[in-house]
């Protein structure tokens, strides 16, 4: 039994088994409310283009993920027509996530197929005259000389930062896959620099481009692979892979054509939101890039993020570095650009994940290249004991009730209709995805922006009952004044104020910085918490008598 686990086959089946039940586990979390505060953006238009008729596109957020959602929705709805209904909208809103699911396991499958192409063309020692015969496309299932391919599925299939967003029915699995499979094109010119090769590399350009913007970044690693290229013109066949790019692009996200003027100046804007920083937060501690590495630490573990720096390092001296640049390029090129902005979230590091395991792979098995079976377990063990003991965690915390879905329901059997609230967002009576409901009371609702928009009495006014949540209310203001105004409101209410109760997701009393990655689920805290959700607290104003109903 123990020898037919170790058979390749066996263990390909198994990681994929293991990366499918990890991804999924949980998916259908906080159902039918609005949790998540992006994925109506991507599932109500692609809902919306079956049910109305139009579908409202954005100028940031590329639409081929959307156009993927809205093709996958017409045999949903053939098969599921449409019902104002909890059930169905769950359902849709499942289906959508298990897009994003699809686009991690392929981009497991493509990391195995990368891993094993890459660890037989680097030991031909950088001769970019490459025979054919040298060069070895594995299949699924092959077995292969090298175990570099199947450590780099191990790896990301277990990592907890690949995992958590999987979760998610946003483009970043879906971007990753693409910035994956433009990668591997374009390391493919280096030994098939023919046409098609050149076609290939600019459509997959294209297709992560018109996933997420910052797929653009795709086109480095394209310009150094032709630049390496032995296949002459050079300048006709990188013209060639760049006007593909372009058409793909302008394709896809056609919308730009009459509305040319709008998306230069929402690309410009937002340009600009990134370095000025998002709404006058301050979102990290420290600097972006000091962000990021924080991410690769409890997002993939710290031993495999000093793995990963000491492989990064290792291609310095490596014969075949510039070779290895057309695979890091771009991760090396988006964590400089992503750290040199004030907006922050670990999402963002995602496309960079699947080179960096990739390089690690490979450098891991040509440092154990010969070793027991029992070591390579023992060095597995080491590199994902924190990531995937984190993963299963943070998958059964998605089982359980959310802290909002605990205190609506207390708030609904203690006060009366008509009672006057006032609440953050991301707190009680939470709205429903893409249908809207109506709570029946009178709700006054304070954004995290109105921090600065109203004095002391920000909680104060017109109102019965106060609810704080932690994602609103911890959130630190750039400029120090503001945040002193914020203290201020939040001491304030604590003097004017009784609180009558409190629903905290951690086990201890959790005073950390506040991450605007928690908003999607728990990242950083992971292990802090005992369920999903953010801290809230219910007060009473004291001028206001206060009754249980029986």
């Amino acid at each position: 039994m123990i020898k037919f686990l170790f058979r390749p086959n066996s263990l390909l089946l198994l990681t994929l088994g293991v990366a499918f039940g990890l991804r999924i586990w949980g998916l259908d979390f906080g159902l039918p409310y609005k949790f998540h505060p992006d994925e109506d953006k991507y599932v109500d238009v692609a809902l919306n283009w079956h049910l109305r008729g139009e579908m409202n596109l954005e100028f940031i957020n590329p639409p081929l993920f959307i156009y993927i959602l809205a093709a996958a929705y017409t045999p949903w709805l053939a098969w599921s027509p449409f019902t104002p209904t909890d059930e169905w909208i769950s359902g849709a809103y499942f289906f959508a996530r298990l897009w994003s699911v699809v686009f991690a396991m392929l981009t497991l499958a493509l990391t195995y197929r990368v891993t094993h192409y890459l660890s037989q063309f680097w030991n031909l020692k950088a001769s970019f005259e490459i025979p054919k015969s040298k060069i070895l496309y594995p299949r699924m299932g092959e077995n292969p000389k090298s175990g570099a391919g199947l450590l780099a599925m191990g790896l990301l299939a277990c990592l907890f930062l690949p995992i958590r967003e999987a979760h998610f029915a946003v483009n970043d699995t879906a971007v990753t896959f693409f910035v994956l499979l433009a990668i591997y094109a374009s390391l493919r010119l280096l030994s098939e620099p023919q046409l098609v090769m050149v076609l290939l590399a600019g459509f997959a350009v294209g297709l992560a481009t018109a996933t997420k913007l910052t797929g653009g970044l795709t086109i480095l690693p394209l310009l150094m692979a032709h630049g390496l290229s032995s296949k002459k013109p050079k300048a006709l066949n990188l013209a060639i892979s760049l006007a593909i790019a372009c058409a793909t692009f302008l394709l896809i996200d056609a919308h730009i054509f009459w509305q040319w003027p709008l998306f230069v100046e929402a690309i410009t804007q937002h340009l600009d939101f990134g370095m000025a920083g998002y709404k006058g937060l301050r979102m990290m501690p420290g600097s972006g890039w000091e962000f990021y590495f924080y991410t690769l630490h409890w997002g993939l573990g710290w031993p495999m993020t000093w793995l990963i720096l000491v492989a990064l390092v290792s291609v310095i001296f490596s014969e075949t570095k510039r070779i290895r640049m057309v695979l890091l390029v771009l991760p090396i090129a988006l964590f400089v650009y992503m750290g040199g902005q004030k907006i922050v979230f670990a999402r963002f590091l995602l496309p960079a994940i699947p080179p960096l395991v990739i390089l690690t792979a490979i450098k891991i098995d040509e440092w154990l290249k010969g070793t027991t079976k029992l070591r390579w377990l023992f060095i597995m063990i080491i590199l994902l004991a924190q990531p995937l003991a984190t993963s299963l965690w943070f998958d059964h915390l998605l089982t359980l009730p959310d802290t909002r879905q605990i205190a609506t329901a207390w708030f609904s059997q203690t006060f009366p209709q008509n009672t006057a609230v006032v609440r953050e967002s991301y707190s009680i009576l939470p709205s429903k995805v893409l249908l809207n409901n109506d709570w029946p009371y009178k709700i006054k609702n304070l954004s995290a922006s109105s921090q600065v928009e109203t004095g002391l009495d920000r909680y104060l006014s017109n109102a019965q009952i106060v609810v704080l949540s932690s994602y609103t209310s911890d959130r630190t203001r750039e400029d120090e004044d503001e945040d002193n105004l914020r203290r201020k409101q939040l001491a304030l209410l604590d003097q004017e104020a009784t609180l009558i109760k409190e629903f905290n997701p951690y086990a201890t009393n959790y005073d950390d910085w506040f991450y605007l990655d928690q908003l999607y689920g728990s990242a950083d805290e992971t292990w802090f918490r005992t369920r999903p959700g953010p801290v809230l607290k219910i007060y009473r104003l004291n001028n206001y008598r206060f009754s249980e109903k029986d």
